[in-house]
């Protein structure tokens, strides 16, 4: 679950360390974020506690989320790492450089999990039906890593997952 921990800046700009973990699931608007943040922000004994900022955050994958990212854009990041994986999420998000537009891009453009380039490389091509019409002599003798190297140089790109080390496979566009 991905989450955020907002601090109060007069508390922190006065020494204390005074905020709150927010966890974002896929229920969460931005109301609600406000609305706790606010909530953090009255129970503060600084007298004019208003300004806030992101120090801290988890379950993000590669994603680099600023001090003052809108809420709106942590919200819907944190709903997508909910539908699809945070690796996934992360390559599109930096590919697309708008949160709006990442389910489209993953939904036209990812190719799935794969243990390796030589693994996505066979499946691609078992999925596409040529390898049911050679023979296994001939299979088995096929240079995985090869074919794995030129679909990554021209037609695909990938992100690798930090947990599982399988890799997260896109057409590039």
């Amino acid at each position: 679950m991905a989450r955020i921990y907002v601090a109060s800046l007069s508390d922190y700009n006065a020494g204390n360390l005074h905020g709150v973990w927010i966890n974002l699931d896929d229920h969460d608007t931005v109301e609600d974020v406000q609305a706790k943040v606010d909530l953090m922000l009255k129970e503060t004994d600084q007298e004019y506690a208003e300004e806030w900022a992101i120090h801290d955050y988890e379950g993000f994958g590669g994603i680099k989320i600023g001090e003052y990212e809108p809420f709106d854009t942590v919200c819907k990041l944190a709903k997508l790492i909910e539908k699809f994986p945070a690796a996934a999420v992360s390559f599109a998000y930096d590919c697309t450089n708008d949160v709006d537009c990442v389910e489209s891009y993953i939904d036209q453009n990812y190719c799935g999990e794969h243990d390796s380039e030589e693994s996505f490389a066979e499946q691609y091509c078992d999925d596409m039906g040529d390898l049911n019409n050679i023979p296994n002599f001939i299979k088995y003798n096929i240079n995985w890593e090869g074919v794995a190297r030129d679909m990554f140089t021209y037609d695909y790109g990938y992100t690798q997952d930090e947990e599982t080390g399988n890799i997260h496979v896109f057409r590039r566009c």
